[in-house]
């Protein structure tokens, strides 16, 4: 291969210096302001199309401790021996917590047995982040938990996913 000259090699460094350096983005990527142009200007935005909204996550109902959500108790450490263990009706309590998916997974069913039940069973929930006396007392270790309490003692438990509706009727039933 012959030796390169001094022109070839200053041609090669001056067309270099002059095409700009590419940057570590690739080309395919867009700055946030660049990608909203092209949201602007496209067809649908032409037409007076509106992007779907993103639903605003809703606030926690603010429920006091105590109290009752349709026909199911809210517990708490405090009401806890009134409301379970001097009842005079069986107790279904489903230990759960707001951060805990399969407890809001089970919910709803939860509400069908206390609709179901209403005047003969009473149906609970014990918010375990809220109630650390109780949780320990009954030696809750995963959730959803859910135990029946007749006359102040546990008759049955059953944890997720072994969970059903006709499971639930048939513990209190015992």
């Amino acid at each position: 291969m012959p030796p390169r000259s001094n022109n070839q090699s200053a041609k090669r460094t001056k067309r270099s210096a002059t095409k700009p350096a590419r940057s570590a983005k690739a080309e395919h990527e867009l700055a946030p302001w660049e990608a909203a142009k092209i949201v602007m200007t496209s067809p649908v935005a032409k037409r007076g199309a509106r992007a779907p909204k993103a639903a605003a996550p809703s606030a926690p109902k603010a429920v006091r401790k105590g109290s009752r959500d349709g026909n199911i108790i809210l517990l708490d450490d405090r009401n806890f021996e009134r409301e379970v263990l001097e009842s005079d009706r069986p107790v279904l309590i489903d230990f759960t917590a707001t951060w805990c998916g399969p407890c809001r997974e089970i919910g709803p069913m939860v509400a069908e047995v206390a609709d179901a039940t209403l005047g003969t069973y009473k149906v609970a929930k014990l918010d375990v982040d809220g109630a650390p006396e109780t949780v320990e007392r009954f030696r809750i270790k995963g959730l959803p938990t859910l135990v029946v309490v007749k006359a102040g003692q546990e008759v049955a438990r059953t944890c997720y996913p072994n969970v059903s509706k006709k499971k639930l009727l048939a513990m209190l039933a015992r």
